[in-house]
């Protein structure tokens, strides 16, 4: 099978995860960062990672960039090697655990507004 000039392979690298695992896979360079994550999450999730529902979110690195989900691929400007699959670092946010436990702190509140709490635990 020919590859598209529009397609990319990405090589993506679980490097927090034992083994460090990898999943090579194709996208569109008009495919939008989301779907690239969703894609991963639903289909492509390595065995012997945390389950696919505790993920709050993954970070995808390469080139020195994160990809925003609001990008297309072609947005990120990614140079490729010629032809060889780009090495896309993948760091896992969990779903936080403690959030919902209480307890009076500054954190306290809805995701949007943990998500700008600058709090230091001791």
């Amino acid at each position: 099978m020919a590859a598209d000039s529009e397609d990319l392979v990405f090589r993506f690298m679980f490097t927090s995860l034992e083994n460090s695992p990898e999943v090579e896979l194709r996208f569109k360079v008009s495919t939008y960062v989301r779907d690239m994550k969703t894609t991963i999450l639903t289909s492509n999730w390595p065995p012997g990672a945390v389950q696919a529902s505790e993920v709050e979110r993954l970070r995808l690195l390469a080139e020195g960039k994160e990809f925003i989900d609001t990008n297309t691929l072609a947005d990120l400007k990614l140079r490729g090697n010629n032809g060889s699959p780009i090495p896309v670092h993948v760091n896992i946010v969990l779903k936080s655990k403690g959030a919902k436990t209480g307890g009076g702190g500054a954190c306290e509140g809805s995701a949007a507004q943990r998500a700008v709490c600058y709090c230091c635990v001791l």
